[in-house]
């Protein structure tokens, strides 16, 4: 294999990676010990389990200030930067914050979370995302999409650098080409 090629898979391999377990969700709620949430909309591109349960969100953590790029001392505030879409099972932890049944279903940020590094990806340049992950497997709308095993990674570009971004687990049967809401802020 030539060096090209190599480069290749091992960019492959690493957003592959990512995309199975981008953070631990458990960890950062532990982190984070608190933030606004509710019953989540479902969206008709969301991963429905098995298990009986809700969709819930997450929004307002006990920090609503972040950075764009690799800036972290410029700090930008904006109460919708993070939001987080969980499915909780109904059982013994449906109405506690930390609960380690529930399963990550889709991660929106218009900003970088001191306490998410790995996925300080907003207000990154094209070129940086694409030297860490590779190529994306397409481009629509100005947005960088990678994907695998039913999970995708969406980075809205403005002017080359990333505006925002959007993680989702979906649905098996999605065509993530053809669902025009998964492009939309």
């Amino acid at each position: 294999m030539d060096n090209e090629n190599q480069d290749l898979s091992i960019n492959r391999d690493s957003i592959n990676e990512f995309l199975d377990n981008p953070f631990d969700l458990y960890q950062f709620k532990k982190i984070k010990r608190m933030s606004n949430s509710g019953g989540g909309s479902p969206e008709d591109y969301f991963f429905k389990p098995t298990k009986k349960g809700m969709y819930y969100r997450y929004f307002l953590f006990s920090r609503i200030q972040g950075y764009l790029g690799t800036n972290k001392d410029k700090i930008i505030r904006k109460e919708d930067g993070l939001e987080i879409t969980v499915y909780k099972e109904f059982g013994k932890y449906q109405y506690e914050f930390i609960d380690p049944t529930e399963e990550l279903i889709q991660v929106k940020a218009k900003f970088n979370d001191f306490d998410l590094p790995e996925l300080a990806l907003v207000g990154l340049d094209s070129v940086e995302i694409i030297g860490k992950f590779g190529a994306p497997d397409f481009i629509k709308k100005d947005c960088l999409v990678y994907q695998y095993n039913s999970k995708a990674l969406i980075l809205k570009l403005r002017n080359k650098m990333v505006k925002w971004l959007k993680y989702v687990v979906l649905k098996k049967e999605i065509d993530i080409d053809k669902n025009e809401r998964l492009f939309e802020e």
